[in-house]
């Protein structure tokens, strides 16, 4: 790259032309202008060119130009799964220009992934256990790079944390269907005081699903059996759907499906003998359904793509829950409010005093989730 030509020369020095050679002030002119352009120079190349998002030192700002968004997933983004709405969320909060969004599912090497992304700086989205515990590890390594963590807590002055109260949400579907199980006017509804649960792995955001599930059915029928399957996998449908056949014949006939990816199958499965689900993420009201129960993973991710856009609350962790329309609760399912009415009205009586005691403390649930991962604020 050549240099920048003298100020007043359109090629640098000259002896020949008239005034060349003369001290005093326009000398001092010039060298004042040159200074000046120097200055300017600096000023531009500085303001133009992105620094690298490595380990020097820094914390997490936005750079000029367009912001960066990559969304790591351990699980296929389908419709109506919690990572399906984390790219919806990211997607519909970028609407822009000005926002890039490159989404990564499935990488075999979760941690080799995450440092790629964060060096390319912008934000970096996770939401799955795996790439959690590859953010704690790393992101004190990217301090320039942005983290939204979502479905968990990591402290740390470049991270942004969103965490559910999901324990909330379930707690007040076991309500329902433990109100629900052995009432005879309900097609696919046997005798038998016993609903099911199904998890695709044993990880404590299911724990604490499974923990307000049970402590709810217990509440309003103390004597409710809660049978547990768990299909080993968020990608295993053909588990899921051996699990689900397996809490049926253990008198299951309403089982809430938090099998990720086996959902779909296991739903279909449970609808064909006739019993009835509690479906997790997605408004689904359908035949079958007894009542939808949703972790608003959509308006995190947004939230964090939004924040990474303006000033980003780096250290900061939200929780999402009743109070804040984070956790959602459904309407009893259609099918079933047909068939029962007054088991309609007695659950959305029931369910509406149980969110209010909630809400004033009268009820409290402890979550099994680790409260941070890390707290890496160092």
């Amino acid at each position: 790259m050549g240099r920048w030509p003298m100020p007043g020369s359109p090629g640098g020095t000259r002896s020949d032309v008239p005034g060349a050679g003369v001290s005093g002030c326009c000398m001092r002119r010039g060298v004042a202008a040159l200074l000046l352009w120097v200055a300017f120079v600096s000023w531009a190349f500085a303001a133009g060119v992105p620094r690298a998002a490595d380990a020097s030192g820094g914390d997490a700002s936005r750079v000029p130009g367009p912001l960066r968004v990559t969304v790591l997933l351990e699980h296929e983004p389908l419709e109506g799964t919690f990572a399906g709405l984390v790219t919806k969320g990211v997607r519909d909060a970028a609407g822009s220009a000005m926002v890039e969004v490159r989404v990564v599912p499935l990488p075999e090497d979760r941690e080799e992934a995450l440092r790629r992304a964060a060096k390319e700086g912008g934000l970096v989205v996770v939401s799955s256990d795996g790439f959690h515990a590859a953010l704690r590890d790393n992101a004190n390594n990217f301090r320039r790079t942005m983290f939204g963590c979502l479905d968990a807590s990591v402290r740390a002055k470049n991270i942004m944390s969103v965490t559910f109260a999901d324990e909330q949400g379930a707690f007040l579907a076991g309500a329902a269907a433990a109100m629900a199980t052995v009432r005879a006017g309900i097609p696919g509804i046997n005798p038998d005081a016993t609903i099911g649960f199904l998890a695709g792995e044993d990880v404590p955001a299911i724990r604490s699903l499974f923990w307000g599930y049970s402590e709810g059915a217990r509440l309003v029928r103390p004597g409710v059996r809660v049978v547990q399957g768990v299909a080993g996998s968020f990608d295993a449908p053909d588990a899921a759907v051996r699990e689900a056949g397996r809490l049926l014949d253990q008198g299951a006939d309403v089982v809430l499906l938090a099998a990720g990816n086996g959902n779909a199958a296991a739903r279909e499965a449970i609808r064909a003998k006739g019993a009835h689900v509690v479906v997790m993420d997605v408004p689904d009201v359908g035949d079958g359904t007894l009542i939808s129960v949703g972790k608003r993973a959509d308006r995190a991710a947004a939230a964090v793509v939004a924040a990474a856009r303006g000033t980003f609350p780096g250290g900061e962790i939200l929780t999402y829950d009743l109070a804040n329309d984070g956790v959602v609760v459904g309407e009893l399912g259609e099918a079933v409010s047909r068939a029962d009415p007054e088991l309609a009205r007695d659950v959305a009586r029931r369910l509406g005093e149980l969110r209010r005691e909630i809400a004033t403390g009268g009820i409290r649930l402890k979550s099994l989730r680790e409260r941070t991962l890390c707290d890496c604020q160092q």
